[in-house]
């Protein structure tokens, strides 16, 4: 799973994460489980890393919009495509790639 993953399956559980310096801070406490309280030390730090990169806990994983040009039935079709929650531009386009394959003619990310 990754520490995206981990963010959306604790918020779908209703538990607010939270960085305090070098600490998460998790809530309500009374949601919180064993395996809640696992998965949230085994990932401790990336989880930090996730919600600086994303300015607070209450900010969404960001998710990365690429418009395509896909070949399909000979003729060329533009195409949106969302990466995975917390996935680079890079690993946005090479998802593409894996999915398309030859038929991807462009990829480009979406201007907001």
């Amino acid at each position: 799973m990754s520490t995206a993953e981990i963010l959306t399956h604790l918020r779908a559980d209703g538990i607010r994460l939270r960085a305090d310096g070098e600490n998460l801070i998790a809530e309500p406490r009374a949601a919180i489980t064993d395996a809640h309280r696992f998965l949230i030390r085994g990932n401790k730090s990336e989880l930090i890393a996730l919600l600086a990169a994303n300015d607070g806990p209450e900010s969404p994983p960001t998710r990365v919009r690429l418009q395509l040009v896909v070949e399909t039935d000979g003729r060329h079709k533009g195409v949106t495509m969302l990466g995975a929650i917390g996935q680079t531009h890079e690993q946005a386009i090479e998802s593409a790639r894996s999915r398309f394959g030859s038929r991807l003619i462009s990829a480009q990310e979406e201007s907001r």
